[in-house]
């Protein structure tokens, strides 16, 4: 037994948070709002932003940090990392360093918070978020409310998974590595989290050199969306499926 015991199992709740990687805010805004986002706060010192619909978040990262901008200068706009909320975050993430994950966490400036993180697949980042205490966040404390905001028609629900195209016969390995990290059930073909969340992985039929990378984000429709088919963005590879 370790000094970094979980307290309580499965300490992952569920998905938190997908963060992108983008050149600037314009990129994505008016696709984001084409699917019902609305941009509600800014970081305090970063171009970071965050789009929310209901209790559905998604970040955009336009900062001028070097990774971020290496990552989309090889991907383009893409997911650059994966939020869990959890009990014990920190807890959460100590487990998944013993178990031979790598460490990716966020440090932050003064009176910001650090965010554990572990590396994830494809050079993205897997972070631990702590549920919200006394009604307080990690938004509340690192952002700041923009006074002019835009409500949206809601079109979203939820995001359901996120897929990673791997090489051939990685799928499996990359699976079961994961759902041990977590602490999570084993035996399926994806990572479910307890809200239902997946993080999957496909092998590449094609065999392409270029593997390792997230080709689609899916999500939940609300039963009223109007939307005949989700919008794309132009000039990305990024895709928002339904």
């Amino acid at each position: 037994m370790t000094a970094h015991t979980l307290d309580k199992k499965p300490s992952v709740l569920g998905l938190e948070f997908i963060e992108i990687v983008a050149q600037d805010i314009d990129n994505v805004r008016a696709y984001l709002n084409q699917l019902g986002f609305t941009l509600t706060s800014k970081h305090r010192r970063k171009q970071v932003y965050l789009f929310q619909q209901g209790q559905t978040k998604i970040i955009v990262n336009a900062s001028d940090d070097l990774t971020a901008e290496a990552y989309f200068n090889e991907l383009g706009i893409s997911v650059y990392a994966i939020a869990l909320r959890c009990y014990q975050a920190a807890d959460v993430y100590h487990n998944a360093i013993e178990l031979g994950g790598w460490d990716k966490s966020n440090h932050s400036g003064p009176m910001e918070i650090n965010i554990p993180g572990i590396e994830g697949v494809g050079g993205t980042s897997l972070y631990f978020i702590d549920q919200p205490r006394e009604n307080l966040s990690v938004y509340d404390i690192d952002f700041i409310e923009l006074d002019e905001q835009t409500e949206n028609t809601k079109a979203i629900e939820r995001f359901t998974a996120v897929n990673f195209t791997v090489e051939k016969q990685r799928a499996q390995a990359l699976t079961i590595w994961l759902q041990r990290l977590l602490d999570l059930k084993e035996g399926s073909s994806t990572v479910e989290l307890p809200d239902g969340f997946q993080i999957r992985f496909t092998e590449d039929a094609d065999d392409n050199e270029h593997c390792d990378f997230i080709n689609s984000l899916h999500v939940q429709l609300v039963a009223s969306c109007q939307l005949d088919r989700l919008p794309r963005l132009q000039n990305s590879a990024f895709e928002i499926r339904g």
